[in-house]
């Protein structure tokens, strides 16, 4: 990169932040409690498919060089994207790992042109900030029923015929509930219906667990009639699980034998073909409608067929299928709303002793001042106060300190030493260690030799006077 290049590069980062801070954006995301946002970071969609894209989700996966894991909460609760504009975009967190091998990070954008650039931004470093990821918002359908009471219907899901659907804490892939399709005939069906008029292709995703019974499951439909425009995968009696690229006649292909355990099903449904993937392995590619369909409108499952029983589903998604996901590149953080170094607190410490008198000859006094001649407050201070060498503390002696102390304020702690001997001990300084507003450390000590110390030692009239009679002696001798 030339010298021009990164002049370009460093003005247009001062650019952002400037935009950005005179904005406000970073105050004004939601689920903030109060608190602002420290790093932010642009991230870069570079469309590669050529064709235009619209309403899509995009899967990030940043890893540990990509944002810096140790500044956000070890949960991501603290993380927000937002577009260009700075208008809040949705996304959901499917995993978060802070040691950023696993991150799956889906966000939802309004729209990315063919061979363009669309630019992101996430933000975090917030340490008040909750979790705002929200799957219902970020795609087109979405229940993984965990905020429903077992037996509760879903919102929106219907059963044409009989049977029933609900939430149940029996069986679950992500605790604490699945849906529970039970006792729904051959011929009856459970759908939602949700019209994507925008979408030519989908991929429509859920984790299924079968029982050993015949059963049906349907998880892509056409506008029309549930039976007519169809594919469809059904596990069938005696282990045999099979799909159909028509209802109208009737054709199965057998595609494996399951056992009762959770399925990871996924359909891509294209204008013109479609996938199938049984946990995460293309069972059925590239393979063509019989009956192409004229549109996507419902999401049906139809099981458990004529026997009686129960299939068990779990995080049911629909999302756009994208040709080629765009390519993701992460700037550098560029740093927001930092502390006011001109606003930090300062403390002073000063260590004052004193030695008792002949009337207690074997104590001392000593005094910490602590006082804040900062602008900001103190907060968490602790204090090191090593006591003279084999002094001890009696009982009950007071040895805390304020937890903060504001801009202005001091306090003073005093204890009372007892001490062995007259031989004068070693005087240690005193330390705090201490945070400001935003959780910095500080340290201040008073100095070597305890300053402001003040000595009155045991027995210090005797030395006095007989210092007194040998300078008299010398004297007189000189005349």
């Amino acid at each position: 990169m030339d010298a021009t290049s990164e002049y370009i590069r460093t003005i247009m980062k001062s650019v952002i932040l400037l935009i950005i801070l005179i904005s406000g954006t970073a105050s004004a995301l939601p689920h903030s409690e109060g608190e602002e946002w420290r790093i932010m970071q642009e991230i870069t969609l570079q469309e590669i498919s050529g064709e235009d894209l619209s309403d899509i989700q995009i899967l990030l996966t940043p890893d540990s060089d990509s944002i810096d894991y140790s500044l956000a909460h070890t949960d991501g609760a603290d993380i927000r994207f937002t577009d260009e504009n700075g208008e809040t975009l949705p996304y959901w967190v499917e995993n978060w790992d802070p040691s950023g091998k696993t991150t799956k990070i889906w966000v939802r954008i309004p729209s990315l042109e063919a061979d363009g650039q669309s630019k992101v931004r996430i933000f975090y470093n917030n340490p008040a900030a909750t979790d705002f990821s929200d799957g219902r918002s970020t795609f087109y359908l979405y229940e993984d029923f965990d905020d429903l009471v077992p037996g509760e219907t879903p919102e929106g899901w219907k059963v044409k015929g009989y049977g029933s659907f609900t939430a149940n804490e029996t069986y679950s892939v992500s605790a604490p509930n699945s849906g529970a399709m039970t006792d729904i005939g051959e011929c009856d069906a459970l759908e939602i219906r949700k019209t994507f008029t925008e979408q030519s292709s989908l991929i429509a995703e859920l984790d299924i667990l079968p029982s050993n019974i015949s059963q049906i499951v349907m998880i892509k439909q056409a506008e029309s009639f549930p039976w007519v425009n169809a594919s469809m995968l059904r596990f069938q009696a005696h282990g045999i699980l099979t799909w159909s690229d028509s209802m109208n006649p009737p054709s199965d292909h057998e595609v494996m034998h399951y056992t009762q355990k959770w399925y990871r099903i996924q359909e891509t449904l294209r204008p013109d073909s479609y996938d199938i993937y049984v946990d995460n392995v293309p069972d059925v590619s590239g393979a063509e409608y019989l009956d192409k369909p004229s549109g996507f409108e419902c999401l049906h499952f139809v099981g458990p067929g004529s026997y009686p029983g129960t299939v068990y589903v779990d995080n049911i998604r629909i999302r756009s299928y994208l040709p080629e996901p765009p390519e993701v590149t992460y700037s550098e953080s560029v740093l927001l709303n930092q502390p006011d170094r001109d606003k930090n607190p300062t403390l002073v410490v000063k260590k004052v002793v004193t030695y008792s008198d002949a009337a207690s000859p074997n104590s001392l006094s000593e005094r910490v001042h602590i006082e804040n001649l900062g602008k900001g407050d103190a907060h968490n201070i602790s204090i090191s106060n090593p006591f003279p060498t084999g002094a001890e503390v009696p009982e009950g002696q007071p040895c805390n300190v304020p937890e903060t102390l504001r801009a202005g304020e001091s306090c003073e702690i005093r204890y009372g030493v007892n001490i062995t001997g007259s031989k004068i001990p070693e005087i240690h300084p005193a330390s705090v260690v201490y945070t400001d507003d935003e959780g910095v450390w500080y340290t201040a000590s008073s100095d070597a030799g305890a300053s402001g110390r003040s000595q009155n030692l045991p027995g210090s009239g005797f030395f006095i006077c007989i210092t007194g009679c040998i300078m008299a002696f010398v004297i007189r001798r000189k005349l």
